[in-house]
């Protein structure tokens, strides 16, 4: 009931807001205050709180107010310039406890790769060109597609044209929101100049794509390559946004593409300073000290998979193996990711059918699907190959075939204890099987929050994370933090006795 009132009455309102207000200059000044004054504000005080929680009417809480603040006026020092300290003060404030949360708390993430696609997604781009099934919504259904993490980019030629040029991208960043591109045509024929803009702000999903390289002196630094560019452009990474030729007929698609943000997330800094990271979680960890072929001071994200110091290897049916015993679908937190299918051979166990896996999978590996954990020879049958896929990079340094144990002698080349870590896109994911291990003292914690993006995309197969937390212990947390933060917020100090008064 008083949640409601509060809710509903702007007198009350701004009651409680004088009330705190007059509380809090009486704590700050309580040692400049004689124990006379000290008494008779604590008295308006009990006063203005009884009359705001007991009335009835707002004109009662107004009269109350104005009466007991008149009251207190009387004893209490106004602060020179109190504007400007007080929006000073609530500035350090804030920025005091958003560093703190986000240092001891909760670290929002952005996933960066695809390693660990399709359990978590990173950021990545699709070509529509000649897609005739894809059709391109309209303003509304864009709005929804948004809010999947997916933003739409489109331009149909209105007349005969020739491309002409295409210029490079603005990039949007704060405070300079918006971002745009330009293409330049020429008609067919006539030769006249027309131009269209791509506008994008800084919360879309911008049409380039940063790729970060390093510098003849050792810093890293990043260069944005378009998306929507000249066709042979491709910097070296194939399709092109663009369709691969110069000229359009009225009605033809230009460029018809999308770009998806990824998964973004808060990570839960606390829980590894009461326990130990468990098989199968998945947890974010600073690259220092990881110095084979990892990009220095990164945050990176994977599936724990081992612990020193037992002895680890793949097999060929892409199985992790634990000290001799396999990881399947029947492990707490592989269950989709050891999903893939396999061969099966029929038998009959006291008299009743039985089934039971037969290897190699039936399936090959494939980049951004459940496929197991592949070694850097991979899988049989032997008519493929884990790297036999355009996309495919399967580092093997440490695990090149089945045969390779990661034991005692690995473990010991780093000091202190430490996890193996895999990505779940086991195509396409450098992770431990190319650099070995991550010390214990890099884990920073594990996901606790996907807040982006907000709609689930169907798209999306059985077993990846949507909006929402990573377990119901997380969410009970969640529901805890905001029930006290709702107490905090309608709360009223209680006047108790001042102990110098006895």
């Amino acid at each position: 009931m008083w949640c409601l009132r509060w809710i509903i009455s702007k007198t009350l309102r701004q009651s409680v807001d004088n009330f705190r207000q007059v509380w809090k200059l009486y704590c700050e000044q309580r040692d400049l205050l004689g124990a006379a004054e000290s008494q008779k504000l604590r008295e308006c005080l009990a006063r203005w709180r009884q009359a705001i929680v007991s009335a009835k009417s707002k004109e009662a809480v107004k009269q109350a107010s104005e009466a007991e603040l008149g009251e207190a006026s009387r004893y209490l020092r106004p602060y020179p310039k109190a504007f400007m300290r007080d929006t000073v003060e609530m500035l350090l404030v804030v920025m005091v406890v958003v560093i703190a949360f986000r240092a001891y708390f909760l670290q929002p993430f952005k996933i960066p790769t695809g390693s660990m696609q399709p359990t978590l997604y990173g950021i990545t781009q699709q070509n529509l060109n000649g897609d005739l099934a894809r059709k391109v919504p309209g303003r509304a259904g864009r709005i929804v597609e948004w809010f999947r993490g997916t933003t739409w980019y489109h331009l149909k030629a209105e007349g005969n044209w020739r491309l002409v040029s295409i210029g490079e991208p603005t990039p949007a960043s704060f405070p300079k929101m918006y971002g745009t591109q330009t293409v330049v045509f020429e008609t067919i024929p006539g030769g006249e100049r027309v131009e269209r803009t791509v506008w994008y702000t800084y919360l879309d999903n911008p049409p380039y794509k940063l790729n970060r390289v390093q510098t003849e002196l050792g810093s890293y630094r990043d260069i944005a390559s378009p998306l929507i560019r000249m066709p042979g452009h491709d910097f070296g990474e194939p399709p092109n946004m663009v369709a691969n030729r110069l000229e359009f007929q009225a009605g033809e698609d230009v460029f018809k593409f999308v770009v998806k943000t990824g998964d973004h997330l808060f990570v839960d800094r606390v829980a590894y300073n009461f326990r130990r990271p468990e098989r199968g979680e998945i947890v974010v960890f600073d690259t220092k000290d990881i110095t084979n072929g990892v990009q220095p001071n990164q945050f990176y994200i994977k599936r724990l998979v081992a612990f020193d110091p037992e002895n680890v290897s793949i097999g060929n049916d892409r199985h992790v193996r634990i000290n001799g015993d396999p990881l399947d679908s029947a492990t707490p937190r592989f269950e989709h990711l050891y999903s893939f299918r396999h061969e099966t051979k029929a038998s009959r166990v006291d008299g009743q059918p039985h089934y039971s896996l037969e290897y190699p999978p039936k399936e090959p590996p494939r980049g951004s699907r459940f496929s197991g954990h592949a070694n850097a020879r991979a899988s049989a049958p032997a008519s493929f190959s884990a790297t036999d896929e355009r996309t495919g990079m399967v580092p093997g340094d440490y695990f090149p075939d089945g045969e390779s144990v990661f034991g005692a002698a690995q473990w010991a080349a780093m000091p202190g204890r430490g996890f193996l870590v895999f990505g779940d896109n086991t195509m396409n994911s450098s992770d431990s099987r190319a650099w070995g291990e991550v010390p214990e003292r890099n884990i920073i914690g594990k996901p606790f929050f996907i807040y982006w993006p907000c709609l689930n995309d169907a798209s999306r197969p059985n077993g990846t994370h949507g909006f929402g937390w990573d377990n119901w212990c997380a969410a009970a947390i969640t529901l805890a933090l905001v029930l006290g933060s709702l107490w905090w917020v309608f709360r009223l100090p209680e006047i108790r006795p001042d102990p110098r008064a006895t």
